[in-house]
């Protein structure tokens, strides 16, 4: 008895052992890890108040670029581009409150607006995006705490419900069940400090954190004091930033608050890509980066002062050389006139080493008037504006 009592002792005290040795890996591991992060380790740091040379680009010699007109037998009014792939292109036009599906070549397949108070409607489109293999189309309205879905010819089929602790909700498809979402901080002292999580597309229940924590986030709604006749007052205006961006399967995330961005795979791998200096903290107003367009090739940074009257500059860092530089684009299409990917139209879930974005009216003339578009429209019925699809080489 007193042998098993004694081998059992032991075998208590190897376990032990075993666990402390295994806790003590972990611990030596995250301490690796974090000197690792607060040293940069091998990424990449872009120095943000440094003065980078400028270059010029000419779009054409680095992408292709193909131009879709939209079917003019609808009609859009301010559409915003939110999905292209090989089979169909998808907008909404919250002038009306529609969304319009149209193949690749740009005719319609269907559109639907489903304005209203009610259960199945929404009063305005915030956002939106297009799950292609279901076949569902996910509408958010802003003043609602809810997502609709729809089918892809505009037929309800259920209302996701969220917490009213998320303000301004975007989302974004992930995966067959689930959508990243993100929560828009709108001031600078109600915020969530861990902005990103996966949640249910069945039934807006919450199925994991994203592991990005910010103590302290900034808004891009900015208030500034003015004086009109000697009269005092406030003025307040939102500034366009870009805080993630698709990356064919994966995503990039940039969020304004944070020194760092990150790759973020739909296995769940989340993984640092970039870090930035100085901090983002360092300076009031904050001068914050944006991320506008991610390639296999360099990484397009808008970089601003979150003040009215501030200016901005566009930074290219290449992953090859591991050069950074300030970056200004022409496009040969519009006899060399410039060409500015812009923040406000980013976003669009398009495969890997493309950019889309929607050409005004007014450019869209250019284009027939110079004959660079084939298709059956022409200058006379140029109702709509079109889909420019930028392939990098």
């Amino acid at each position: 008895m007193t042998r098993y009592k004694s081998m059992n002792i032991s075998k208590k005290y190897n376990m032990k052992s075993r666990i402390f040795f295994i806790l003590l890996l972990i611990i030596i591991s995250g301490c690796q890890y974090k000197n690792q992060k607060y040293k940069a380790g091998d990424l990449p740091v872009i120095d943000i108040s440094k003065n980078y040379p400028k270059k010029e680009i000419h779009l054409q010699d680095i992408a292709d670029v193909e131009y879709v007109p939209l079917d003019t037998t609808v009609v859009l009014g301010m559409p915003t581009l939110r999905y292209v792939s090989d089979k169909y292109i998808v907008v909404f036009d919250n002038t009306q409150a529609e969304v319009f599906v149209f193949n690749r070549n740009g005719k319609i397949l269907s559109h639907f607006s489903h304005r209203g108070q009610g259960g199945q409607e929404f009063i305005k489109i915030s956002n939106l995006f297009f799950d292609e293999k279901n076949e569902e189309i996910f509408v958010s309205d802003f003043s609602v705490p809810r997502i609709l879905v729809y089918s892809l010819t505009g037929e309800y089929k259920r209302t996701i419900k969220y917490s009213k602790d998320f303000v301004f909700l975007y989302a974004y498809n992930f995966d067959d069940s689930t959508m990243l979402v993100y929560d828009l901080a709108m001031d600078n002292k109600n915020y969530s400090h861990e902005p990103y999580k996966l949640m249910s597309k069945k039934d807006g229940s919450i199925v994991s954190d994203i592991d990005i924590r910010l103590p302290v986030r900034y808004t891009n709604r900015v208030v500034e004091e003015i004086e009109i006749n000697g009269q005092k007052g406030t003025t307040a205006q939102y500034i366009n930033t870009s805080n993630n961006l698709y990356y064919g399967q994966d995503f990039i995330l940039s969020e304004i608050s944070s020194d760092s961005i990150y790759r973020l795979t739909r296995s769940g791998e989340l993984t640092p890509m970039l870090v930035r200096t100085p901090s983002v903290h360092s300076s009031q107003p904050p001068i914050v980066w944006c991320n506008i367009w991610m390639t296999n090739k360099f990484i397009l940074l808008k970089k601003m002062a979150l003040s009215l009257d501030a200016s901005s500059d566009l930074l290219m860092y290449e992953f090859e050389t591991g050069k950074t530089g300030k970056v200004s684009f022409v496009i040969d299409d519009l006899d060399g006139v410039s060409w500015y990917p812009d923040v406000g139209v980013v976003g669009v879930d398009i495969p890997k080493n493309m950019f889309a974005y929607i050409c005004p009216i007014r450019d869209s003339k250019i284009y027939y008037t110079g004959k660079r578009l084939k298709g059956e429209m022409t200058p006379a019925e140029d109702e709509n504006p079109i889909v420019a699809i930028v392939k990098l080489k």
